[in-house]
């Protein structure tokens, strides 16, 4: 396996697809980043250009658990960008 990391404008959707072109994985760590719909629009962003690319796999890297029932901001906004990312590998 040949892992290979990019670094992205996440503004640019051409540069992420560019850089998710022949990719079979694309590895997201999510962001320490609180500002309101930050870390939701960035998983739509991955998983466009992902699609667009024809990644076949999108691995999620929450940095923490994910507890189902936790109603912390945090966890709510962590399931969001789970179930985003999970919807886009079978559009």
């Amino acid at each position: 396996m040949n892992a290979k990391p990019a670094v992205v404008d996440f503004a640019d959707s051409a540069s992420l697809v560019h850089a998710f072109e022949q990719a079979d994985c694309v590895i997201f760590t999510s962001p320490i980043d609180y500002r309101p719909g930050i870390r939701k629009h960035l998983a739509d962003q991955i998983a466009k250009a992902a699609k667009q690319a024809q990644v076949k796999r999108i691995v999620f890297n929450s940095a923490g658990a994910i507890f189902e029932g936790y109603d912390r901001p945090v966890a709510q906004v962590l399931k969001a960008v789970q179930e985003r990312l999970r919807a886009a590998m079978y559009l």
